[in-house]
């Protein structure tokens, strides 16, 4: 395997050791801003004339989600990296680290 494949199969383990963090969390997270938002605001705000406020929401729960997720899965794995001392053997050897991390934080 090549440097960044061994990366992305690294991140890939990692994500499935971490996987309810992963997918539960945000979906719970924006369950919760649906429900508490949705019915609280549901008759207050018109947002437009045919659209009910409820699906002026997912959308920008589903793509908050998606980034807030993105970043904190690739930044955790730095982190990770750095406590566990093994940055230093990913920025040492001629192999660039973001091809590796990068695809898998738009994995996760």
């Amino acid at each position: 395997m090549t440097g960044w494949q061994t990366l992305f199969y690294k991140e890939i383990l990692r994500f499935w050791k971490v996987s309810f963090q992963t997918i539960a969390a945000p979906v719970l997270t924006a369950v919760l801003y649906l429900l508490i938002f949705g019915h609280v605001l549901e008759d207050h705000v018109k947002v437009y004339d045919r659209i009910s406020y409820t699906a002026f929401l997912i959308p920008g729960l589903v793509m908050m989600s998606v980034l807030q997720n993105a970043f904190a899965n690739s930044s955790s794995s730095l982190i990770q990296s750095k406590i566990m001392g093994n940055l230093v053997f990913l920025s040492s050897p001629p192999c660039h680290i973001g091809p590796g991390f990068l695809p898998t934080s738009d994995l996760h």
